[in-house]
């Protein structure tokens, strides 16, 4: 007998110990040895998935307990430093780790600094901010109305966007758009087949593909050619361990609803991915409660219809070719049913696109060469409008007076070398672009090609080496680029650019370097300072150069002898990190050499069947673009955090007497923002209030027929619940119901309306998402 309780006494013992918290603790230092203080430290389990967030204290030390035993992965960052990951640290039943982690000053482009977005004691994964780049998670875009990722990302500092309709919106990056700045998706180009931008780059990608957004604010990605005012970089999501299904379906105001579903699996060597979504709403509603499509000239059947009706697939197969190589191979095709535009003169009865991605990489390599990367992709837009929806359309023997139909698409890729503290790499693509519009007059039909067939082939090679000295880390990147274009169409007319800009030519070389130089400080007290100066060109685009559309009155015309535009840009800032605190103040400054701005043109030389005695085009002035973000979070205990920013941007054009413009603002520059949120959060639950305020934007340029745009302040509230396999997140935008129009221009795209377009009223919304594993 007494052996058998001596015997249960210990199973019980040993069943105690092999379920007994364990509990980690450490030291972060810097590579001198000294302790870094307001480290977050992050330790996941690789089995749950579950994560205990940690902060170091003034002496660097962190304390993680209440640890199940199990495998798990680390991590570390600071600003100025790189980030650090451990993986599969092993933690036995009550065992008391102590670690020991060394942080190592990185680049610019590298450095990250947490800017605080949910509480600790919620347990979210955070945004992170590498100085002149912005990282936006998923889990923000779920806690929000936004419909498109234009709308999505404007709630960053120094970002806003154009509203045309209920989606398509485009991107401003510190007043930078369009050709000023580049929108990929996991690297791959896409371009809108619209001359008018109704489907911009942001337009073809779904949420439910996302995993992050980097947005990289002035010309320092040396990596892709004509970011010249930023970078737009969406990454989609990455098949993880296991099978997971997940279906989502989020649902607001105005008819709004958008149903998901996306199952990845990873076992051995193959990985694979597959989802749908789709997305349909109504018009919205103002805050005066009329309907936005009362401000334009629809017909009574166009205000019956949906805003927008899209249909999106995607795919992605990959494999682990060997311990240290790997590759995938993903397809997405995106189905849009009728959209409206009521900022337009037309909408679109469908819009097609199709993106193909294909990745290779070598790691792990034991010479002089780390790693090597392959990118290879091809993408292309098909695109219909007209005007049948519109009054102008009535009694036309097809429906419509006026309509175009629009193709794009783009060929390329990249090749990299992975050096110790050096990147060499070369990229190419081949973009092509076509319009051939029809007008109804006089009876008939008239087809004319106002984009005609324009090729652009563009290849560069670019390096980017960086080198760290104690606190201070330096970065170096350059870059060459030559391309050629071409207006390639045997029905092509250039009686237009002869017209107004004394020339014949459809085609134009361009060689261009660019390079940049960024530095960083370590400061004591976890401040951090960083500066970069950086020179960079886009090209002119195809509408730019080589569009070709005549009116009644007055022609629209690219102008064919632009030069490329040049950037010149200098930025610094601060980072600054507590361990409840974290402030990040910007400041940038851009000189502009041949900013391409709209102009109004006298003929110069008389042509045949054309009455016209001016046209809008476009000429390169001088330019300055120049303003600042600042934004900050304030934690207050484990469950409460205040955060928020400033932004305003400011846009000069230079005289130009000869194409007739004078000194004035560049349009559509955002006006002095603030944005505020107070949020509470537990590892179960969130609520948040948040603000917005934009001051009056009279800084305007009168001659697209800019007005000015009456200053507003608007309040939401959301809330939510976090478990481990479902989320749900429910709120109320313009909670207020206020009537406002952001800042827009009305004759920047060859389709305006030339009507104002207000935002959207009150919007309730909710989010839901399940996790089967």
């Amino acid at each position: 007998m007494k052996s058998l309780f001596l015997l249960l006494a210990a199973a019980c013992c040993l069943h105690a110990a092999e379920g007994a918290p364990a509990v980690v603790t450490g030291r972060v230092t810097d590579p001198s040895g000294a302790v870094v203080p307001g480290a977050a430290v992050k330790l996941m389990n690789r089995m749950s998935g579950e994560a205990i967030a940690a902060d170091t204290d003034r002496n660097g030390v962190f304390r993680v307990a209440s640890l199940a035993p199990g495998s798990y992965d680390l991590a570390a960052e600071a600003p100025g430093f790189a980030p650090l990951v451990e993986s599969a640290i092993a933690i036995q039943a009550g065992e008391k780790k102590d670690l020991e982690l060394s942080l190592q000053v990185a680049a610019m482009n590298e450095q990250v600094t947490v800017t605080a977005k949910a509480p600790p004691g919620e347990d979210a994964r955070e945004t992170s901010s590498r100085n002149s780049r912005e990282v936006l998670e998923i889990r923000e875009v779920r806690e929000s109305a936004a419909k498109d990722l234009g709308e999505a990302i404007s709630h960053l500092e120094g970002v806003t966007m154009i509203r045309k309709g209920g989606i398509a919106n485009d991107v401003v990056l510190r007043g930078f758009q369009q050709g000023n700045i580049d929108v990929l998706i996991d690297g791959q180009r896409i371009y809108g087949a619209c001359p008018g931008h109704m489907d911009p780059a942001a337009y073809h990608v779904d949420f439910a593909e996302i995993e992050t957004v980097e947005v990289t604010k002035g010309p320092f990605d040396i990596r892709n050619q004509g970011s010249l005012g930023g970078t737009v970089n969406v990454v989609s999501k990455d098949p993880e361990a296991g099978f997971h299904l997940v279906p989502t379906f989020g649902a607001s105001s105005f008819g709004f609803y958008n149903p998901s579903l996306t199952g990845s699996f990873s076992k051995g060597r193959w990985h694979g991915l597959a989802g749908y979504s789709y997305r349909r709403s109504d018009p919205y509603v103002d805050g005066s409660g009329r309907n936005v499509t009362s401000y334009a000239n629809y017909s009574a059947a166009g205000r019956d219809r949906p805003a927008f009706d899209i249909n999106t697939g995607w795919a992605r197969m990959g494999a682990d070719l060997a311990a240290n190589q790997s590759m995938d191979l993903s397809f997405t095709h995106q189905a849009g049913g009728l959209t409206l535009y009521p900022a337009l003169q037309m909408d679109a009865p469908y819009d097609r696109a199709n993106r193909l991605n294909f990745n290779w990489s070598l790691r792990e390599l034991t010479g002089m060469v780390k790693a090597v990367r392959a990118q290879g992709y091809f993408s292309e837009v098909s695109h219909w409008m007209t005007d049948e929806l519109r009054t102008g359309a009535a009694g036309t023997p097809l429906g419509y007076s006026m309509g175009s139909f629009a193709g794009s698409r783009a060929l390329g890729g990249r090749i990299e070398a992975e050096l110790p503290s050096t990147i060499l790499g070369v990229e190419a693509y081949d973009r092509g672009w076509s319009v051939v519009g029809s007008m109804f007059m006089k009876g008939m039909y008239t087809a004319q090609p106002s984009l005609p067939e324009v090729r652009m082939i563009v290849g560069g090679f670019y390096a980017q080496h960086r080198r760290s000295f104690g606190r201070l880390a330096l970065t170096l990147g350059a870059r060459v680029d030559a391309a050629g274009s071409a207006a390639l169409s045997r029905t092509l007319n250039t009686d237009l650019y002869w017209a107004y800009h004394n020339t014949r030519s459809t085609a134009a070389t361009d060689a261009n370097p660019s390079a940049n130089f960024r530095l960083t400080y370590l400061l004591p007290a976890g401040i951090e300072w960083f500066a970069g100066v950086g020179s960079t060109v886009r090209l002119p685009d195809p509408e730019e150069r080589y569009y070709s559309s005549k009116g009644m009155g007055t022609d629209w015309v690219g102008n064919p002898t632009l030069a490329p535009t040049r950037n010149n840009e200098a930025d610094m800032g601060i980072n600054l990190r507590a361990r409840r605190f974290s402030l990040r103040p910007t400041l940038f400054y851009s000189r502009l050499e041949n900013f391409v701005a709209i102009s109004q043109e006298a003929k110069l030389n008389m042509i045949a069947g054309n009455m016209s005695s001016s046209a809008r085009s476009y000429e390169g002035v001088e330019a300055r673009i120049y303003g600042g973000e600042v934004s900050y979070s304030v934690g207050f205990g484990r469950s409460l955090l205040l955060a928020g920013g400033v932004s305003y941007t400011r846009g000069i054009e230079f005289a130009k007497p000869e194409a007739g413009m004078p000194k004035g603002n560049i349009a559509e520059m955002p006006p002095l923002r603030s944005r505020a949120s107070l949020r509470y959060g537990r590892s179960l639950f969130f609520a948040e209030i948040d603000g917005l305020a934009s001051a009056l934007q009279d800084k305007i340029d009168p001659r697209v027929h800019e007005e000015r745009t009456p200053g507003y302040a608007l309040l939401g509230v959301k809330g939510g619940i976090h478990r481990k396999q479902w989320n749900l997140a429910a709120g109320v935008d313009n909670l207020l119901d206020r009537f406002y129009y952001s800042h827009l221009a009305y004759t920047r795209d060859p389709y305006r309306s030339g009507v104002r377009i207000p935002e959207p009223g009150r919007t309730l919304y909710l989010n839901l998402s399940y996790r089967f594993e």
